[in-house]
């Protein structure tokens, strides 16, 4: 996790959106579905949510950048088509 968190600095200190987006999401994915152990990134935000680990913006902040890097990777899938 530390490597990939100094990559994402590295990347949004160079403008590099569509790297700096799938490896925060990723950070936060994973630190969310340890800390409540969910098995997916949704069931996780939502409990982090019920538990007030997170705020109701957090919730919506953080879904904003998992649907971001969904987005990234289906562009990215859908151009190799």
């Amino acid at each position: 996790l530390q490597r990939d968190y100094q990559f994402a600095k590295k990347s949004l200190q160079y403008d590099l959106w569509k790297p700096a987006i799938i490896l925060y999401a990723s950070l936060i994915e994973a630190i969310l579905r340890e800390s409540t152990g969910a098995k997916t990134f949704d069931l996780a935000l939502d409990q982090s949510l019920n538990n007030k680990t997170i705020t109701e913006t957090e919730y919506h902040q953080i879904h904003v950048v998992k649907e971001s890097r969904n987005f990234v990777h289906y562009q990215t899938f859908a151009n190799l088509l």
